[in-house]
């Protein structure tokens, strides 16, 4: 298949060209990387080093999971504070991404429930398991996180979301979202999806002053958001969030994303005149964060005379705890 020629089109690349040391395919691959990352905040990967069959175990432990009863789920609840990183269940309507980009006024709650997971040493905020109604599922989800773990520092979190059945009307009346459009807080998020689609990402094509395109008035008609359609083969979409952002002093802007009605959902209309129900929806998340006491302000080497730094300087820890105050409704 012939790549788009859309400047927001979303490349797959393939990361074996730079894991055996080629000079020539290294240097390539960085290019088409950044290249990616400027335009679009995103880029897909495949050949990234984790073990197909442990991604397809991963998705079949969350459906477990989430299958449970509320009961049997509230084991894991996280508790009701917003001064703290998500740690276990986290139920519908914990979690508000609208207000990030700072919608006020309306219900903004994001049609998901999630469970989210730490370090296993980290011992300030460790994860609420349900080990008596799930056994397995904490040894397994600690190994894969363990994976990624070699990456990361340890405040770094690991999200299991599932989006249960919702009326496709809701969504395209705007009454609804999966989740609303938001960026990540950290500095880059790895995400594995389903079949299922709706991941759409900001159309920058659209945005009359954004750094990294040029808009020359012929976008109008476009969407403000697009599809990144799910791909078969364990592909990893890779996106750049706040925290890298704030580094490179907006030269790599965090990637707008929502989770919307899929692009080749068939909206059937029953008896009652009512569109018909979205299906179940899993995704996986990795958020790669700063260490907790490490500053988030710009590099040196992106502030210049010409270019002040956009953002204040501030730790790691409390930009997360500023940005989760926004989204989280508890008191």
């Amino acid at each position: 298949m012939k790549p788009s020629s859309h400047p927001m089109h979303v490349p797959t690349l393939d990361c074996s060209h730079f894991q055996f040391h080629n000079d020539g395919h290294e240097a390539e691959f960085a290019a088409q990387l950044i290249d990616s990352f400027k335009r679009t905040g995103f880029v897909k990967l495949r050949n990234h080093g984790i073990p197909d069959n442990m991604i397809q175990d991963l998705f079949r432990w969350m459906r477990e999971f989430f299958s449970l009863t509320p009961e049997d789920k509230q084991e894991a609840h996280h508790p009701p504070s917003r001064n703290t990183p998500q740690r276990g269940w986290s139920k519908y309507g914990d979690e508000s991404t609208g207000y990030l980009q700072g919608a006020k006024g309306v219900e903004r709650a994001d049609v998901k429930e999630h469970f989210d997971v730490g370090d296993v040493t980290d011992i300030l905020f460790p994860t609420r398991w349900p080990n008596s109604s799930l056994p397995g599922f904490q040894p397994f989800v600690e190994s894969y996180y363990t994976v990624i773990y070699t990456f990361a520092p340890d405040a770094s979190d690991l999200r299991l979301a599932h989006y249960p059945p919702v009326p496709a009307s809701l969504i395209t009346q705007g009454k609804a979202a999966r989740i609303w459009p938001h960026t990540d807080f950290g500095l880059i998020t790895p995400l594995f999806q389903d079949g299922v689609g709706g991941l759409e990402i900001e159309n920058r094509a659209k945005c009359q002053n954004h750094p990294n395109l040029q808009a020359d008035g012929k976008n109008d008609d476009e969407p403000d958001f697009l599809p990144v359609e799910p791909e078969p083969g364990n592909i990893m979409i890779l996106n750049v969030s706040d925290t890298l952002e704030r580094w490179t002093n907006g030269e790599l802007p965090a990637g707008v994303h929502c989770v919307v009605l899929p692009s080749t959902f068939d909206q059937d209309v029953n008896s009652s005149g009512e569109a018909g129900l979205l299906p179940d929806r899993y995704s996986t998340a990795f958020f790669f964060k700063a260490a907790r006491g490490q500053d988030v302000s710009p590099m040196d080497v992106f502030v210049t005379e010409e270019k002040k730094a956009k953002f204040p300087p501030m730790t790691s820890a409390e930009y997360q705890r500023f940005r989760t105050q926004t989204m989280y409704s508890y008191d």
